[in-house]
């Protein structure tokens, strides 16, 4: 499987990806007033993984290398995509699967309302 080897301030984060598993993202954005690099995973329900969330100055260097891998290490932090809401690690894909199916069916109760109201179609 192909993954990435980053290593950045002396850490080294590895991520294998199962092509049907989602993208990886490496970012740097900016954001309160510095600039931050970003390692994340995108996964099939939504969660997602964040194995680097730093700052970064001018001069640092990241090494990246697309290597075949067989592992990934234990990501920082996971959160359900699009919302600020932590996912603890403890969580089985069915539980979080439950919670996708209240969220929408909330979604639905919100559009029928809307509808209603004559504010969409």
């Amino acid at each position: 499987m192909k993954g990435l080897e980053i290593n950045f301030k002396g850490k080294k984060n590895v991520i294998a990806l199962n092509p049907k598993a989602g993208p990886i993202a490496f970012t740097i954005h900016y954001s309160k007033n510095k600039y931050e690099i970003e390692l994340s995973h995108l996964d099939r329900n939504d969660i997602c993984s964040t194995w680097i969330l730093e700052k970064i100055e001018a001069g640092e260097q990241i090494d990246i290398e697309v290597k075949d891998l067989d592992y990934t290490t234990e990501p920082i932090g996971r959160r359900k995509a699009f919302s600020g809401t932590n996912i603890p690690f403890e969580y089985s894909d069915a539980e979080i699967d439950e919670q996708n199916k209240e969220r929408l069916k909330y979604f639905y109760s919100l559009q029928k309302f809307l509808r209603e109201k004559g504010l969409i179609e």
